[in-house]
């Protein structure tokens, strides 16, 4: 249950500082062998193309990012010291290696569900696994428009990572015969 509250405190906090606080996460037009700066970091698509009302993107925060916000955040905020720190070390106990944001889009409200995505990281060889999460089950939000729904996740990664790595995205439902969505964080 502890792990479970802190996890949702996490959530809750690194919400506040705005999932979409990066319109790139959002750009429909990432095409395979572009780069884009995302949270500050580089991330080459090698895989995987966006289509017309169907896009997976990904960015990545560090540790170390998330680490500046928690100061940042603290500061704006006046929070008392134990309650910086204890977050803090929430943020090095459960996402030493960073956070993945995912962020889709679907015609259908069945192909954008979270259960259908499995997310794998691997390390700078891209030979060795660091970490893999088969997605649960999150509906998606039809869009204000109500063409396409999208959804989102952060996927905590609990291991530390040195160097680039690989983000792989599987997709169970293979919109348009894309199955496999591949991207090289450049740190």
């Amino acid at each position: 249950m502890k792990t479970a509250t802190a996890l949702f405190l996490l959530f809750i906090t690194n919400l506040a500082f705005g999932l979409y606080g990066d319109d790139d996460l959002e750009n429909a037009n990432w095409k395979i062998g572009q780069e884009m700066n995302i949270f500050g970091n580089t991330i080459l698509r090698l895989e995987g193309k966006n289509i017309n009302l169907g896009m997976l993107n990904v960015g990545y925060k560090t540790l170390n990012q998330l680490l500046a916000e928690v100061e940042l955040r603290a500061e704006r905020e006046m929070w008392l010291n134990e309650k910086k720190e204890d977050e803090k070390e929430l943020y090095k106990k459960y996402a030493g290696g960073g956070i993945i944001y995912l962020y889709l889009t679907r015609y259908l409200e069945g192909g954008a569900d979270m259960k259908q995505f499995t997310l794998i990281v691997r390390d700078s060889t891209d030979l060795n696994e660091i970490y893999r999460e088969e997605l649960d089950s999150e509906s998606p939000i039809l869009s204000i428009n109500s063409e396409y729904w999208w959804n989102s996740r952060m996927v905590f990664i609990p291991n530390q990572t040195k160097g680039n790595n690989f983000i792989y995205v599987i997709d169970e439902v293979g919109l348009d015969n894309n199955y496999k969505y591949k991207f090289e964080v450049k740190l």
